[in-house]
């Protein structure tokens, strides 16, 4: 409790926007200003509430909620509340106007130490005026600041800060990313590449906190962050801002193919795919899967008429290559397909090692569902608890809230994770016994679809495409679960050893299970 009387007493706000401002508007220069104009005012100064780097456009401001609060609880005692000028406090007309309003309404005067406006309504007005010019002032800055910002992103520069496992730096053209930890650059690398090989996104994320990957701070990396992460352009070298994606000037962690991938895989819908695909036409289903041989470009197609009848041609618009008749390319690409086949035997002993991971996928999901229930129940009663500690008064509003916040975030971050399991744990035997049966029978399978289907096959085993040739289809990167080599060496391990059978991991290091 304040013991001196009402008339001698005062709260001083100062505040910098950034630690860069501290050398040339100091915090302590405009406290000993405050501290002047209380002195000639005859005022005592009980409190000094000090923001740094926290910016006046918003009042959700650390020190400012504190000082509201003590005025609450404390403006019987206080007679002003003094700042070093107006756009200290604020550089919003409306919530200036809110704050005095707040202040003015509890008794307190708000006195400036380097301007003065006279308690009149003219003085009044020129301090709406001053408040709003700050506004303006603050306005104008934004909009250069965006300009340069739309700038840097067309010139394939960041503004923002660095993702982990890069750091900002600039060089002669301006602001740009350096890979800041290799540590941290190959632990990210190998998170794409787990998920890649068809780990969910909890059991990657455990297997990865296991091998070391951490946020900034040090502190384990929560669900959503993982996501975000894995979710992020940077990696694949590309800057995205101010509704543009550009190539960046700066090294990528992963290539855009397994980026491409991945974002499959956690969107369940082709959002970021190498292949884009044109109207759908169900005479012509190698549209856009298949490129030019000498261009690289994309075939369409068209039909045309003559020799008493109409024939459908894949061809090249980008150079003009002679086109291909669909038939023969499209009897080309069942042949193709047929040779991708599993023999009978392999796609046995992967029956048979994928029914003892898929039991072992249940009985993960199963156990990992009653852990994520149970520490949702805990943060339900923590959040309870706090409420009821704020509402007796054992604890002030605004450390509950930001206590609160936090938990809630918490519960956020575990609902994703149980809907990430559950989804993870969705293959049924029917998928498993219709999947080992289309692995056997590629060309048949694709002959049977629709013309959907059929493009969705295509850009599933072709994930950049196809080139044809003279010979035939050149080769072409495909989907990792067909790689007959990394197949039959993975399956050859798990069925050997009785532990079960992981997703396909040969492009990572140690075909870890994700414990």
């Amino acid at each position: 409790m304040i013991e001196e009387s009402r008339s001698q007493q005062a709260v001083i706000y100062v505040r910098v926007s950034s630690k860069e401002q501290i050398s040339g508007y100091s915090l302590s220069d405009q406290e000993r200003l405050s501290r002047d104009c209380c002195k000639s005012n005859t005022l005592g100064v009980c409190r000094v509430f000090a923001e740094l780097g926290e910016s006046a456009k918003t009042t959700k401001r650390t020190q400012l909620m504190a000082m509201l609060a003590f005025i609450k609880a404390n403006h019987k005692q206080l007679a002003a509340v003094v700042v070093y000028s107006l756009d200290r406090l604020s550089r919003d007309t409306r919530d200036f106007l809110d704050l005095k309003a707040t202040i003015t309404g509890y008794g307190l005067k708000l006195r400036y130490a380097s301007q003065n406006f006279e308690d009149t309504p003219e003085g009044t007005c020129h301090e709406t005026e001053v408040a709003a010019r700050a506004q303006c002032d603050n306005e104008v800055r934004g909009q250069r600041c965006r300009i340069g910002m739309v700038s840097a992103v067309q010139a394939g520069r960041t503004c923002w800060v660095a993702p982990l496992g890069y750091r900002n730096s600039r060089d002669k053209s301006g602001p740009c990313l350096l890979i800041d930890d290799p540590k941290a650059a190959s632990l990210i690398k190998e998170s794409f590449e787990l998920v890649d090989a068809g780990f969910s996104t909890p059991k990657a994320l455990h297997q990865m906190t296991l091998e070391g990957l951490q946020t900034r701070k040090g502190k384990p990396m929560r669900h959503k962050s993982f996501f975000e992460m894995l979710s992020n352009r940077t990696y694949a070298g590309y800057v995205h801002g101010c509704g543009m994606v550009v190539r960046g000037h700066f090294e990528s962690i992963v290539d855009e193919a397994l980026f491409a991938r991945v974002q499959l895989r956690l969107h369940r819908q082709p959002e970021v795919t190498t292949t884009r695909y044109q109207r759908v036409n169900p005479d012509f289903p190698l549209r856009g899967t298949v490129r030019c041989p000498i261009c690289g470009h994309l075939l369409t197609a068209s039909s045309s008429t003559g020799h008493g009848g109409t024939y459908g041609y894949y061809s090249c618009t980008q150079c003009k290559h002679s086109g291909v008749r669909s038939v023969v390319l499209e009897n080309l690409f069942s042949k193709q397909l047929h040779r991708l086949d599993f023999k009978p035997e392999l796609v046995t002993c992967l029956r048979i090692a994928l029914e003892a991971n898929l039991d072992q996928q249940k009985k993960w999901g199963q156990q990992s569902s009653q852990d994520l229930a149970r520490k949702l129940t805990e943060l339900a009663d923590l959040r309870k608890g706090a409420l009821e500690k704020c509402i007796k008064g054992i604890i002030s509003d605004s450390l509950a809230k930001e206590y609160v916040d936090d938990i809630e975030e918490q519960m956020a971050d575990v609902r994703e994770q149980m809907e990430s399991v559950r989804d993870s744990v969705l293959v049924t035997d029917d998928v498993l016994r219709i999947g080992l049966s289309v692995l056997g029978h590629m060309g048949s399978f694709w002959k049977s679809c629709d013309v959907t289907a059929k493009q969705e096959f295509q850009r599933f085993l072709f994930p950049t495409g196809m080139t044809i040739g003279q010979d035939g289809f050149g080769t072409s990167q495909t989907a990792l679960c067909i790689r007959r080599r990394e197949v039959s060496a993975l399956v050859k391990g798990n069925v050997v050893e009785p532990r079960g059978f992981e997703p396909l991991t040969s492009s990572v290091r140690g075909m870890r299970s994700p414990s």
